[in-house]
């Protein structure tokens, strides 16, 4: 007995009919559905033998017809053996980036391979493999190795292409070379036009030797060149134009990239930021790292640090507390990813020493010794200028002797800390 509520007939008999219709539409899926293999093999008399064997033969049929066809192995798929001895030699197609990675993975942390007889022992010497030992050497971050494996592959007769070149270059910006970084890139001019990888190249070499507007000229000249600019080109760009303290250029430079079509992503992002914070505009600092989490953008520590820069010089230090609590939040969460770092730290004492605000900046101190954290140069510079400016507000002398010899050990501390091997 189903006990029904108070409810017109009419809809009691749309509730039954409802289910009427899905109880029948169920049982008529059951009786359709096909028997099992068993109860076909199955029979009566003397026909189930062969009724069975039909049946069999019917299924394997079936599954033949459904198997995939054998697709031919991939032309990146090579046996260890095909490695050592061809080394992909004569593939013209391209390997996926987790292939390349896992592989470029082994030979960085292979001992063995020191430099350019050790690497091509059991291989053959092709561009191809000296390009791959030169990314062996960029991630490891041995950048004198790049040179001289560059220079080796003109020795041995080795034709270098552009990704050859763009490896040196980048070597060039991490050693801040500019002079052989330009004699690379007009040498790369002369050998094919260069692409926007070499232009990127050169535009990073420029950017770290401080030349800004070397890197406004190669942006001009890849683009009379039919050179379309690419997200990291204009990044770089945009670097330049942040490290001048230029706000106005690296948010015309970020609707530009709109416009073309690019989608920054979270570097494009930092360095608006970074801009921010130089420009000291915490408003506009906000608005980004705001919209960054409105397009999904990950906000992660740099992000974070340069926000809280540019609330603190621009005169909304709540808003950047709130920003230190949430990565404190994340560290206790779990995500220590997010968790403030030294930097994170030095910022926050080096605004309450600048507003005078010793008490506050001691404890911030302790808190950043407590997380593991030893304070540096910047910090130590910080709580000695924050005592000597609050002893000069004094009238009382002993109160200024304490100021004084406070920061007589502050100044210690920085010294020890710049004493003391990187």
């Amino acid at each position: 007995h189903v006990h029904l509520p108070n409810k017109p007939w009419g809809a009691i008999q749309q509730l039954g009919i409802n289910t009427f219709c899905r109880f029948s539409s169920v049982s008529a899926r059951i009786t359709k559905a096909p028997k099992k293999d068993s109860d076909l093999e199955m029979g009566d008399g003397k026909d189930s033998a062969v009724e069975g064997s039909v049946n069999a033969r019917f299924r394997k049929q079936k599954r033949n017809q459904k198997q995939r066809e054998v697709v031919p192995a991939p032309p990146w798929i090579r046996t260890s053996e095909e490695m050592r001895s061809k080394y992909w030699l004569g593939n013209k197609a391209s390997r996926p980036k987790w292939v390349r990675d896992s592989f470029d993975k082994k030979l960085v942390e292979n001992k063995k391979i020191v430099d350019w007889n050790s690497f091509f022992a059991n291989r053959e010497p092709t561009v191809r493999a000296a390009n791959t030992l030169l990314r062996v050497f960029l991630a490891r971050k041995d950048f004198n190795k790049v040179l001289t494996t560059f220079r080796e592959m003109e020795e041995r007769g080795i034709l270098p292409d552009e990704y050859s070149y763009v490896a040196a270059l980048t070597a060039c910006a991490e050693t801040r070379d500019y002079n052989q970084g330009y004699l690379l890139f007009r040498e790369l001019g002369d050998v094919a036009p260069p692409g926007a990888g070499g232009y990127l190249a050169m535009m990073h070499v420029c950017h770290r030797c401080g030349r800004p507007d070397e890197v406004v000229s190669l942006m001009e000249q890849a683009q009379r060149a039919g050179v379309a600019p690419t997200r990291m080109m204009m990044t770089t760009l945009m670097a330049g134009r942040a490290r001048e303290g230029d706000l106005d250029g690296v948010l015309d430079i970020l609707q530009e990239m709109r416009i073309m079509g690019q989608h920054p992503d979270a570097l494009t992002y930092n360095t608006v930021l970074a801009a921010c914070a130089r420009a000291h505009d915490a408003y506009k600092a906000l608005d980004i790292f705001g919209e960054m989490e409105q397009y999904f953008i990950p906000r992660d520590r740099v992000a974070y640090n340069a926000t809280i820069q540019a609330c603190c010089m621009g005169g909304l230090p709540d808003d950047g507390n709130k920003l230190f609590a949430q990565m404190l939040a994340n560290k206790h969460e779990g995500d220590g990813s997010l968790a403030p770092d030294l930097h994170t730290y030095t910022i926050i004492i080096q605004y309450y020493a600048s507003q005078g605000l010793m008490e506050e900046a001691t404890a911030m101190m302790a808190a950043m010794r407590d997380e593991g954290l030893a304070p540096d140069a910047k910090v130590h510079i910080a709580l000695m200028d924050a005592c000597l400016n609050a002893a000069e507000r004094l009238d009382s002398t002993p109160a200024r002797a304490e100021l004084g010899a406070r920061a007589e050990d502050m100044l210690a501390g920085a010294l020890a800390t710049l004493a003391r091997p990187s």
